[in-house]
Order: C-alpha cells, then sequence, then structure tokens
C-alpha cells in the first residue's frame, strides 16, 4: 500500500439495503478515480458498520477525490443513511507505507 485510507461509518437502522445500493453504484467511480488503487469495503452486520479501506498514489489524489466527492453531493446523499450523518464518517488519512512484510 502506497497511501493508506481507512472510512468507518454505522449505518441506521432499517438503511442498510439503501446504504449498500448506493455504494454498489459510487465505488467503481472512485476506483476509476485518478490516483486510487485499490479499495475494499467490508460489513460488520452485527453492528452494521461498514469499513472502507482505501489506498492511493498520494493523499493530494485523496484530497482531490474528496472535494470531487463533495461537489457532486454524495456526501448529502450518505447524510440521512450514516448514524450522526456524513459527519460521522470516521476517515483516517495514513500516508505513505515505510514498510511491508
Amino acid at each position: 500500500m502506497q497511501n493508506l485510507v481507512i472510512a468507518v461509518f454505522r449505518i441506521k437502522p432499517g438503511k442498510i439495503k439503501e446504504a449498500t445500493s448506493l455504494l454498489m453504484k459510487i465505488l467503481p467511480e472512485t476506483r476509476g478515480y485518478e490516483g486510487c488503487i485499490s479499495l475494499q469495503l467490508f460489513l460488520d452486520d452485527k453492528t452494521n458498520t461498514y469499513t472502507l479501506v482505501e489506498d492511493w498514489k498520494s493523499l493530494a489524489h485523496y484530497n482531490k477525490y474528496v472535494e470531487w466527492r463533495m461537489e457532486t453531493g454524495v456526501f448529502n446523499m450518505f447524510d440521512p443513511l450514516i448514524e450522526g450523518g456524513a459527519e460521522a464518517i470516521d476517515i483516517q488519512q495514513h500516508g505513505k507505507s515505510v514498510a511491508s512484510y
């Protein structure tokens, strides 16, 4: 991995199907965005919590992607689906990998 970004968010009860559908629609666009190397989506169905693990060429690429997503209104679409709204998404940017074994 080059630049790791992890996003964790809990879906409101009764909204998992709608959230999953939206994610399946937008994630191929994310993967196709300039600088996205890979992404994986995990679901803990006991807590309705998604974890999105992304690898980016640089955090600058990721930040440009986030700006684009904000312009397209995707965060607004997720707002009613996520507990605490889109602002509650826990996004961790870990920067360049320094070792891999």
